[in-house]
């Protein structure tokens, strides 16, 4: 029987990574999701990016008028810093406590007061800096200072019942506006009323509104697809008020939140609590009218 002995290996060629020495090796490359390898530089710059992205996400957890008190009273806070020689990230909480002192003499509030040491702490921790705000000379401080100034009562704004909208509305437009731009200047004002009572929207979130949150119906042939068919009958179904089991049966619907994204359209104006105010009454005249 004839013995097979495998030919020796060829010698890697020269300058190939076998034959490098190991301080001319390149560093160690970590795998992505696409199978691109980094190397470390690359590494070190992608994570930053990703921090700084990370760090503006972080900034949205907090609604935009949060996110603008917070930063006028950090701005407030850093310019006192500066002009008395001090660190504003320096996570004492003794500069803290004078800080709070120096506002309270100027006449802030409690609850502004409670709003500044609200952005030291968050500016603090975006910067990773540790800040004890449990410390004695801040707890101390505000409450002296609460015990001395007391905390102001909640403001309650009077209710715009429908009697009293109605009177708003009549009053458009207003005596000061322009005569060329009166017209205009009344419709904008009704709508914004209406909408605002209706909806029972907060102060920023009317003056959000803007030209693109208003979306026409569509006209007729518009926006109807061969779905249309289906989701008619299912939102009819939801007008009805059929039982949700008897829906997902006939439309053969495995998930609940499928199904009821049919319906959801139709279901948001159904038992509205503004149905009362705005709908003609038999024999009456409709309590709100544009």
């Amino acid at each position: 029987m004839t013995e097979i002995v495998p030919a020796p290996a060829a010698p890697p060629p020269a300058g190939s990574p076998e034959t490098e020495a190991p301080d001319a090796i390149p560093g160690p490359l970590l795998p992505l999701g696409d199978g691109e390898l980094l190397d470390p530089a690359a590494i070190a710059a992608r994570l930053e990016s990703l921090a700084a992205v990370a760090a503006r996400y972080a900034e949205k957890a907090s609604g935009a008028g949060t996110r603008r008190a917070y930063g006028a009273a950090w701005d407030a806070f850093a310019t006192w810093c500066q002009r008395h020689g001090l660190e504003p990230l320096a996570g004492d909480p003794g500069i803290v406590a004078l800080y709070l002192t120096a506002r309270a003499k100027d006449g802030l509030a409690v609850s502004s007061l409670g709003v500044a040491r609200a952005a030291i702490r968050a500016r603090h921790r975006m910067a990773k800096v540790p800040l004890d705000l449990d410390d004695p000379r801040i707890t101390l401080v505000m409450r002296g200072v609460t015990n001395t100034k007391g905390k102001r009562p909640k403001r309650k704004a009077a209710p715009a019942v429908p009697a009293l909208l109605r009177r708003m509305i009549a009053a458009c437009p207003f005596p000061e506006s322009p005569a060329a731009s009166a017209d205009a200047l009344a419709a904008r004002h009704r709508a914004m009323l209406l909408i605002g009572f209706g909806a029972g929207l907060r102060r920023s979130e009317l003056t959000a509104l803007a030209v693109g949150d208003v979306s026409p119906l569509p006209g007729r042939p518009a926006g109807f697809s061969g779905h249309s068919l289906r989701r008619g009958l299912l939102t009819d179904a939801g007008d009805r008020r059929e039982q949700l089991r008897d829906v997902m049966r006939h439309s053969r619907h495995v998930k609940v939140e499928t199904a009821l994204g049919y319906m959801e359209e139709s279901e948001i104006w159904r038992d509205n609590i503004t149905e009362g105010v705005f709908a003609r009454r038999p024999g009456a005249p409709s309590d709100v009218q544009s």
